[in-house]
């Protein structure tokens, strides 16, 4: 009796796992390998009071301790998700559309920091800025992440 109900069981993730492939295809007409797009840079700015930390990763940039007042750039690569924006728009729910990750970050000096936005709004007076500040609720990738996804939806 378990090995046959075993058996029907396998029969139906073999059909549902046909009949998704088949609904993706549909989808993308057959050009799978073009949903995949590449990686967009989002480069934003920051302000953080926390300690900066010895890490490698980009994440980890800065740690939960109080330090001195650091500015400078975060460098995130943001991608879509494959079929993501189809299921979203069909959901009552959130559905993620876009994977973001830090790649890296930059400390600069004050006054080079503030030149550069004066530089980048001056050649485009229609720039759109996102300072993002990190304090002390959340840790710095969350925040940069948060803020990159915002300015991502500014620059359209």
């Amino acid at each position: 009796m378990g090995g046959t109900r075993l058996i029907w069981a396998l029969i139906a993730v073999v059909v549902i796992g046909l009949g998704a492939f088949a609904m993706y295809r549909s989808w993308t007409d057959g050009k799978i390998g073009e949903l995949y797009t590449e990686d967009r840079e989002i480069v934003l700015r920051f302000v953080s009071t926390r300690e900066p930390t010895d890490s490698k990763s980009p994440a980890e940039a800065f740690g939960g301790q109080r330090g001195p007042t650091s500015v400078g750039r975060c460098r995130v690569a943001s991608r879509v998700i494959p079929l993501s924006e189809v299921i979203a728009e069909q959901s009552n729910f959130y559905v993620p559309t876009r994977d973001r990750r830090i790649t890296g970050v930059d400390t600069l000096d004050r006054s080079a920091f503030w030149q550069e936005i004066e530089d980048g709004m001056a050649a485009d007076s229609s720039m759109k800025v996102v300072i993002f500040v990190h304090r002390y609720y959340y840790g710095f990738e969350r925040v940069c992440l948060r803020g990159a996804g915002l300015q991502q939806m500014l620059d359209g």
